[in-house]
């Protein structure tokens, strides 16, 4: 598959889940309805189907990339994050396929449907890259829980830093690590406002102000040195050889299947 801008020049587990709540609003809940595939053909099905327009929409994104600086400011944030999680999406889920496969493992989901969130607590504690480190905790035992969402907020963005440097080779700027600042010190924040007993807006407005929040910010600071040092152009370079790849590959199962 050519990219649409190519084509114009030539005519991106169920159980206890309290240890994830460090960030989490209603942190006194234990679990966060996060699906497991139920058994069945229907289960299967519906999971296999999710997953194959989660692809095609990011082949979508992939071949429309090249029109981001013809976007309106408003949808490039849009652009970027949706780009962002469709493609760990599907790297995580293809990881974890391949280890179900060959090693027999089951790896638990990392993402359970951000876009349905309803909070930063919610977003970050039990929705998005749910790996957790294990920060919170130690700090939490003796400072406090406050200290501790910041602590791991903190650590978050200083292992990206780290993770941009050994990847682009360029001194950090800190505004990753200021992104992870601003989120911890909002989630902060924001379990206060839930604890204080003060209104809070129904829930499909605070799903909207989160997700326009965690964009809106993420293309301010997390986005920039990404795309400054040229980093997204090579990550999009891959994908369109990635998808090249399975087309090829789709085709030549195509033509063995006729010759059978």
């Amino acid at each position: 598959m050519r990219s649409a801008c190519a084509r114009s020049r030539t005519g991106r587990q169920t159980g206890d889940h309290s240890s994830r709540a460090w960030v989490g609003g209603e942190l006194s809940q234990k679990g966060s309805g996060r699906r497991r595939v139920k058994g069945g053909g229907r289960g299967w099905s519906g999971f296999l189907l999710s997953y194959a327009a989660k692809a095609a929409l990011f082949a979508a994104l992939v071949s429309a990339r090249c029109y981001r600086a013809r976007m309106p400011p408003y949808a490039v944030p849009v652009f970027d994050g949706t780009h962002v999680y469709l493609m760990l999406e599907l790297f995580l889920a293809s990881a974890a396929a391949l280890a179900r496969a060959l090693l027999g493992a089951e790896l638990e989901p990392q993402f359970d449907r951000p876009y349905l969130t309803s909070s930063l607590g919610d977003f970050w504690g039990r929705r998005w890259n749910l790996m957790v480190p294990g920060v919170y905790r130690p700090v939490r035992a003796r400072l406090g829980a406050a200290a501790g969402v910041l602590a791991a907020f903190l650590v978050s963005g200083a292992m990206h830093e780290v993770m941009f440097y050994y990847i682009t080779l360029e001194t950090g700027t800190g505004e990753v690590t200021a992104f992870f600042a601003l989120h911890g010190a909002c989630v902060v924040a924001e379990r206060w406002w839930q604890g204080s007993g003060l209104w809070r807006p129904p829930r499909p407005v605070t799903t909207a102000l989160t997700l326009a929040f965690v964009t809106g910010t993420g293309s301010w600071l997390f986005f920039a040195p990404v795309i400054r040092s040229g980093l997204d152009k090579a990550i999009i370079a891959e994908c369109e050889g990635m998808l090249a790849l399975l087309e090829r590959a789709g085709r030549n199962l195509a033509a063995a299947a006729h010759l059978v």
